[in-house]
């Protein structure tokens, strides 16, 4: 607004002078002053038509407080050139709720595809969705605006810092046995419903376990081995809930010391569920951590659910949702970094989550 108005002015003043002393050559200033933004308008105007942008990310993935190059792709079938190019991108932290605008700027050459590149980071974890708010190009003069089509998402995923807490299992935890409809594959157990393997007779076998009909066409003694059931001894309450007069803290270290723990639990080579609260289905959700690789697949899901302000009975829930299931421990981490062990609160990470869970132990 500021360049037109200077513009006017200044064409004002040349026609001004050029008329009160009657000067051809200020007239003829004055009307080239009046004819080159026009040209530059309709340039504008025609080029706005063979002008288009995308958003485009590199990288998917990234750490915290660390730059990632986004662009964005100006594809110009003009001939003309453009020398201004401003692109508002929106960046929301879904996890967090937190939105904020990068603003990219460049120029495009004639004839050519452009990338203009701008640094995205954050200091917090969680998915952040990038998204084209606005493009516009200016004519040479800088005096207008034109907008132009742009197209576009990305997510990047800021990773929360991981690391392992320190933990010890009972020996009751342990050992914990329990009905289940998956078998382990390499170990054998002693549920009669299914077989593990069928092998040669070897001394101390039990004679029930001996499968006469089979040892009768081989001549030799066969014994059936009968399979270990899979369980999950403990559960794993990940609880974001949260008083809106309070506000949910710090995430990361929330979410880093949950993972934290799941890891210490999966170092020690027990397996377990993890269970949350999903605020868009309004529902439990769990996931089955049998590998370190499944810590993935529980940072994205809990990225997705975020922390809701309502009052869940999460344990009561999941009882009535898997009724009849039995296990040996159940934890639950939530937002006042309080750890509670079979309804007893076991500890409060007041302070440095990391330190207390890295150099302590915890006992399941």
């Amino acid at each position: 607004m500021k360049g037109k108005l200077l513009y006017l002015l200044i064409w004002g003043v040349t026609s001004y002078v050029g008329v009160l002393y009657y000067s051809p050559s200020l007239l003829g200033l004055a009307a080239l002053e009046f004819l080159l933004p026009l040209c530059s308008f309709l340039m504008l105007w025609w080029v706005s038509r063979k002008i288009r942008g995308n958003l485009y990310l590199p990288i998917a993935v990234t750490d915290k407080n660390q730059k990632v190059q986004a662009g964005i792709e100006i594809i110009n079938d003009s001939w003309i050139p453009v020398p201004g190019i401003t692109v508002t991108v929106t960046v929301v932290n879904k996890f967090y709720g937190k939105k904020e605008q990068v603003i990219f700027r460049g120029m495009a050459g004639g004839k050519k595809t452009t990338r203009i590149l701008a640094d995205i980071s954050s200091n917090q974890c969680g998915p952040l969705y990038l998204e084209i708010q606005q493009m516009q190009i200016s004519d040479l003069f800088h005096l207008f605006q034109k907008k132009i089509p742009g197209k576009g998402k990305e997510i990047l995923a800021v990773m929360p810092d991981i690391y392992q807490a320190c933990v010890s299992l009972q020996a009751d935890t342990r050992d914990f046995l329990a009905e289940s409809e998956e078998y382990d594959k390499q170990k054998p157990g002693d549920d009669p419903s299914e077989v593990f393997q069928i092998r040669e007779y070897r001394g101390g076998d039990r004679l029930q376990s001996i499968h006469w009909k089979l040892s009768a066409r081989t001549d030799d003694l066969m014994v059936r081995e009968y399979s270990l059931p899979i369980n999950c001894a403990i559960v794993f309450f990940i609880d974001m809930e949260y008083q809106p007069e309070e506000g949910y803290g710090n995430l990361d270290e929330f979410i880093e010391a949950g993972i934290a723990i799941s890891l210490g639990i999966l170092e020690e080579g027990k397996e377990h569920y993890v269970v949350w609260y999903d605020r868009n289905s309004q529902d439990l959700e769990r996931l089955e951590m049998k590998d370190k690789d499944d810590i993935y697949v529980l940072i994205e899901r809990l990225f997705a659910s975020g922390p809701y302000p309502d009052s869940v009975a999460m344990e009561e829930i999941y009882r009535e949702k898997f009724r009849g299931e039995t296990w040996q421990t159940q934890l639950l981490w939530n937002l006042r970094k309080e750890l509670w062990k079979n309804g007893n609160l076991e500890s409060e990470l007041s302070g440095e989550a990391r330190e207390i869970l890295e150099n302590g132990e915890f006992l399941i």
